[in-house]
């Protein structure tokens, strides 16, 4: 698939989308625990579609979180 412009975003736009500081974004990067990111030099990108299925496996994993949270303290 070719990325085109328009699907890709800069650390400032993700930070706006998710609310987060743009460090915050950096320290994800440096610890491999936010979104995928692309790297051309020094330019840091996202791919929007990357960066959605990245929100969609945050959101599974907090409605799994949830259901056993809810579950443990049923017993």
């Amino acid at each position: 698939m070719k990325a085109t412009r328009d699907d890709l975003l800069t650390p400032a736009e993700v930070s706006l989308l998710l609310g987060v500081a743009e460090k915050t974004l950096a320290n994800w990067r440096t610890e491999r625990t936010g979104p995928p990111f692309l790297k051309a030099g020094r330019v840091v990108l996202y791919s929007r579609d990357t960066l959605e299925r990245w929100l969609d496996r945050q959101e599974a994993a907090q409605i799994r979180e949830f259901k056993q949270s809810n579950a443990r303290n049923r017993t």
